[in-house]
């Protein structure tokens, strides 16, 4: 069976290694004689259950020391020791739900040996319950996306294309691409669900659509609310779908995650771009466009949309293939129809074994448009998902 991790952090070398003798019979233990050096234990280890940390500590005291241990590692259990019995440190650090626990020293084995198992024990049903959640997540959204992608494989193909994008976006700006902001995208079309085929077609198309299916197209991202936000944990990503194409956010809650601006910024440039592009703008002309729109956005977040749809011009090009050239990995430049005008697949598709079958077999049932247009990575250069 593996051994929980244990970092003990003391100033007291002898302090340190007696703790260490006795608990390593039980647990991975790791030492630190300093707070700089347990922080980069911390960040080098991502599985650490319990840091035991000294109060009086140079430098830096231990409470201070827990509080950054718990934005490093906010499923870490906390406990501090201390050589005198302060009350006001105690229900300090309680307080601010640093500590899990506070021992004085010297600490008897028995009483820190306790300490550490519930403290293990509350680790591994914190961990167990996150796993367990994010799991039921994971079943949620795979469910949905297989709904949509039944129903609407145009959504579902667009859906994949904004979540490459917008992560690529969040790297560029160091942010972190958070399980709530890649949802965010998967999901961001899931309302089109109820949009009738003809009018996605049209818009994929860059044909203009009336007043009328304007409106059915555009309150697709009201339906997408309605269906999310019932969805435990997902309330806020409802407001986020639901207000992507407004020129403003205006969360309904007090205390907005960041993750939610980020998010809206990115998916609202996203949008305002591939509005050019189904318009039949080039690359160049919809970026331009886009810029000339008077959006409520960070401009940070349409120069790092700009950047990485110029490094995809850059790194690929467009070649024109047959059917049975086709090969998977290749991505489409262009939406593929059969000959019939059906719609195969949108562009910006990722080709796989399964969806080369869908087109062989539809080119041997009606025929195919071609040539079709692929993206070809240049000789050279890295790969960009576009």
């Amino acid at each position: 069976m593996r051994k929980e991790k244990i970092l003990l952090v003391d100033d007291d070398e002898n302090i340190l290694y007696g703790y260490r003798r006795n608990l390593k019979r039980h647990y991975d233990v790791l030492i630190a004689q300093s707070s700089a050096e347990a922080l980069k234990i911390l960040n080098r280890e991502n599985d650490i259950a319990v840091i035991i940390s000294d109060y009086n500590m140079p430098q830096m005291k231990g409470t201070e020391l827990l509080q950054i241990s718990k934005r490093i590692s906010p499923d870490t259990v906390r406990i501090l020791l201390t050589g005198f019995a302060n009350l006001d440190i105690a229900v300090g650090a309680v307080n601010e739900g640093s500590v899990f626990k506070f021992l004085t020293k010297p600490c008897p084995y028995n009483t820190l040996d306790e300490s550490v198992r519930q403290a293990v024990e509350y680790y591994r049903a914190i961990t167990s319950e996150k796993e367990i959640l994010e799991k039921t997540l994971k079943g949620i959204i795979s469910i949905l996306m297989e709904i949509v992608s039944a129903v609407n494989p145009l959504a579902f193909n667009q859906s994949e294309l904004y979540k490459n994008l917008a992560k690529r976006v969040f790297n560029r700006l160091n942010i972190p691409f958070v399980w709530e902001v890649e949802v965010t995208m998967l999901l961001s079309k899931i309302g089109s669900v109820v949009i009738p085929h003809e009018i996605l077609e049209k818009k994929d198309r860059g044909d203009a659509l009336t007043s009328e299916e304007k409106s059915v197209y555009y309150n697709h991202s009201v339906v997408g609310k309605k269906l999310l936000e019932k969805i435990p944990r997902f309330e806020v990503i409802a407001q986020v779908i639901e207000q992507q194409y407004n020129e403003k956010f205006n969360p309904e809650i007090e205390r907005t995650p960041r993750w939610a601006i980020y998010a809206w910024n990115t998916l609202r440039v996203i949008n305002a771009y591939y509005e050019m592009i189904e318009q039949g703008r080039s690359t160049e002309e919809a970026v331009k466009a886009m810029y000339d729109l008077e959006l409520d956005v960070d401009i940070d977040f349409k120069e790092a949309l700009v950047a990485e749809l110029m490094g995809a011009e850059k790194g690929y090009l467009v070649k024109m293939v047959k059917n049975y050239e086709l090969k998977p990995g290749m991505r489409l430049a262009e939406s593929l129809y059969d000959s019939t005008g059906f719609l195969l697949l949108p562009k910006g598709s990722t080709l796989s074994e399964v969806t080369l079958l869908k087109i062989d077999n539809y080119a041997k049932m009606r025929g195919l448009k071609e040539p079709i247009k692929v993206l070809i990575k240049r000789f050279g250069e890295t790969s960009v998902d576009i």
